[in-house]
């Protein structure tokens, strides 16, 4: 988790110095498990993962949460 940290605090830096910057290619990391569950652990860590979205279910419904293997011909399963 710190590795992915310290990128995030990187590209933090960067988008400050350089606001004009794009950034790309990110989508082998977003799409990375890692970093997908880093992130869904925020997501489940807000008080608003207990409300029932769109699909009537809510994040901390998950159990446990399942996330599914990521390519660019798939797509995020967060629940089984």
């Amino acid at each position: 988790m710190d590795d992915i940290r310290l990128t995030q605090q990187s590209f933090a830096r960067k988008a400050l110095a350089e606001p004009q910057h794009r950034f790309d290619d990110l989508y082998h990391l977003i799409c990375r498990r890692d970093w997908i569950a880093m992130a869904l652990g925020h997501v489940l860590s807000n008080k608003g993962s207990r409300t029932a979205g769109v699909a009537q279910r809510a994040a901390t419904n998950c159990s446990p949460p399942v996330i599914s293997v990521v390519s660019p011909n798939t797509s995020v399963t967060w629940c089984g």
